[in-house]
């Protein structure tokens, strides 16, 4: 079970800006998200959970995706 949902607004535990959750991918991901969710295993192989977030820099919209243990909550 995810964390976090579509349109929670997360940070870095690090820092940084606010980011909004766009998509979340598990275990349960079919079809092309079952893709990109296997990638993303290989890179994290010790996570399971992953979030694609998207926010702005200055005027410039700029996303990444992050594994669940590294986000923390801004709500």
């Amino acid at each position: 079970m995810s964390k976090f949902n579509t349109g929670d607004i997360v940070c870095l535990k690090s820092g940084g800006p606010n980011m909004t959750v766009e998509t979340v991918y598990n275990s349960e991901m079919k079809g092309q998200f079952a893709f990109a969710y296997e990638l993303l295993r290989q890179k994290y192989p010790d996570s399971e959970v992953f979030y694609a977030c998207k926010w702005f820099s200055g005027d410039k919209l700029e996303s990444s995706t992050f594994p669940e243990e590294i986000i923390e909550s801004k709500q």
